[in-house]
């Protein structure tokens, strides 16, 4: 129910800053190229910086927090911080790959 109305918030912005509101009507590769690759690209940038920053936290908690719970929570962190920058840079990767060898239309 929630994510409905998340969806719908999120479309709504979208239209409404790619200018679909203006009289001219857009294209199915206009709305795509523009204000979708904008969200789209913040959006993983934002993820790159979320996995980054679950590593360094993982860093600190391992090197500077007492106890053995503070480095096995430190431990964790810096694996899944590894792990997802791994696959963010995967798919980045393939996604380049992809682009470079397939024909554009």
């Amino acid at each position: 129910m929630i994510f409905t109305y998340f969806a719908r918030a999120i479309l709504s912005l979208v239209l409404f800053f790619s200018g679909a509101h203006h009289t001219h009507a857009m294209t199915f590769r206009q709305l795509v190229d523009g204000p979708i690759v904008s969200v789209g690209n913040a959006f993983v940038n934002l993820l790159y910086a979320l996995a980054f920053i679950m590593l360094l936290i993982g860093i600190f908690r391992y090197f500077f927090v007492e106890g053995q719970e503070g480095r096995e929570k430190g431990k964790q962190l810096i694996v899944w911080g590894i792990f997802g920058l791994f696959i963010l840079f995967s798919v980045w990767g393939i996604v380049q790959l992809l682009l470079n060898t397939l024909p554009r239309v």
